[in-house]
């Protein structure tokens, strides 16, 4: 099955650091260990471990650097019942951003956002029960292409359908997305 892989020992690689993918996306090495990104020398990816609401992992996703897909689940990872980074929202969230990609979710922690990925990018409806738990107000921050705006539009009409009250970000500039932004994300503060 294309797009999931099996078992890799997440805890015996080594942190990506100097990751120069991750350099690009602004992410710093403290950020790294906060979310045990590790490298993979033999398939040249990162690995990033996917925690339930508790912080238990329960499986990774895999960012392949130098082959295809370019993402690829651990068997028997159920994303549609799962927010990444889900082990960082906490109840005094007045409201959450939901960006598309996993380095979107972590650079928006990394800046102090309390940022989640859907791991698909439309949102599915065991996930709105996730969000519920924690607020009613979502800040959708699309990627800034064709498919991007086409799920903010249904992931906009599914959340307003279920009761909650959205606002749209978008990245400043040429960024393609939130991870793309070097400078400070005031533009998401003040909306969120």
């Amino acid at each position: 099955e294309e797009g999931v892989i099996n078992d890799i020992d997440v805890d015996s690689l080594p942190y990506a650091e100097l990751n120069e993918y991750l350099r690009r996306r602004y992410i710093t090495n403290e950020t790294i260990e906060e979310f045990s990104i590790k490298y993979h020398v033999g398939f040249d990816a990162l690995v990033v471990p996917i925690n339930d609401r508790n912080g238990k992992q329960v499986g990774y996703i895999r960012r392949n650097l130098s082959s295809e897909p370019k993402y690829m689940n651990s068997k028997g990872m159920d994303v549609s019942n799962l927010l990444f980074p889900l082990d960082k929202l906490d109840d005094s969230n007045e409201s959450v951003v939901i960006v598309e990609g996993i380095f979107d979710a972590i650079r928006a922690n990394q800046e102090g956002i309390k940022g989640v990925a859907t791991l698909g990018g439309e949102i599915k409806k065991r996930q709105l029960r996730l969000l519920g738990e924690f607020t009613n107000n979502i800040v959708l921050c699309p990627d800034r292409d064709k498919e991007g705006v086409r799920l903010a539009e249904k992931n906009v009409n599914l959340l307003e359908k279920y009761g909650f009250t959205v606002s749209i970000a978008k990245p400043s500039g040429v960024a393609k997305d939130l991870a793309d932004i070097k400078d400070s994300l005031t533009d998401y503060r003040k909306d969120s």
